[in-house]
């Protein structure tokens, strides 16, 4: 069926919601056999497509080329490089199954459009697909379809949160792209680098100045899931308090270098 512009609007919101997360649970999972008989694989490819470069290069010396072989650690750095997009490729992949899976199941009054004060209350274990339940235990994300279900459903209610709050904040015209990935062509979301709900906190502790609570950054909703989950509202008072000292973390680095190659997008602002 073919997408309207609400749906690749909302499909953007579930891809922000959900890429945080299951990138950080896949990231922290142990290396597992299935992992090591792929990279059995990948080294049988390695040594297959070194021979064949190989009797290549021998054929163009015996007709008088010089064409310079690459050593082993530069075949090894560029089947690294050529691993990391596949696998970058893959999850990316992965998470829009999971949106798309999701967004597909929800019932039509619970469309954005749609949804009023008249409507009912949604049902996770009747509205999420028990095969994308079986998927994320699967993969090892979740140790039973309980934990799965209870991931999905703080989803659903963050996703329904996100599409009826707009930013009352004013974006500046000069800003336009995010200021932690640096991806543009994003509607970006207001990221108050002092939260709302640590200012006062912070500013009686004297961490921060009245004048510092006011400041924001201007993030990608990916970005701005990521920065919430990686550490609670008073740590990022008290120590995150600018998007230097946040792009200055390694795990922060990581992700920046991850989510600058995925392309999701919305057309609205939203405030955290």
């Amino acid at each position: 069926m073919k997408q309207t512009t609400e749906d690749k609007e909302n499909l953007s919101i579930l891809h922000a919601l959900l890429a945080p997360e299951i990138y950080a649970r896949l990231n922290e999972q142990p290396k597992t056999s299935n992992t090591k008989s792929r990279r059995r694989k990948e080294k049988k490819e390695r040594k297959k497509r070194s021979g064949e470069i190989f009797r290549i290069e021998k054929e163009k010396e015996d007709v008088g080329f010089f064409v310079h072989e690459p050593s082993d650690d530069e075949k090894r750095d560029s089947n690294d490089e050529e691993r990391a997009v596949d696998e970058d490729k893959e999850l990316g992949e992965f998470i829009d199954y999971i949106a798309t899976a999701l967004l597909t199941s929800l019932p039509a009054h619970h469309r954005p459009s749609e949804v009023d004060d008249d409507s009912p209350p949604i049902s996770p274990t009747s509205t999420i697909p028990p095969e994308l339940l079986e998927t994320l235990t699967t993969y090892s994300l979740f140790p039973s379809l309980a934990s799965a279900t209870s991931f999905l459903s703080a989803i659903l209610s963050q996703y329904h949160t996100s599409t009826a709050t707009t930013t009352t904040e004013e974006k500046p015209v000069a800003i336009t792209e995010c200021e932690l990935c640096h991806r543009d062509q994003l509607p970006l979301t207001a990221h108050h680098l002092v939260p709302r709900s640590a200012a006062a906190k912070a500013v009686r502790r004297k961490w921060r100045t009245e004048e510092e609570t006011r400041n924001l950054a201007w993030i990608c909703r990916s970005c701005h899931s990521f920065v919430h989950r990686i550490e609670t509202n008073e740590s990022l008072a008290k120590s995150y308090y600018t998007v230097e000292l946040l792009a200055e973390r390694e795990d922060v680095g990581r992700w920046v270098e991850w989510v600058s190659r995925q392309r999701w997008g919305l057309r609205r602002a939203y405030l955290i």
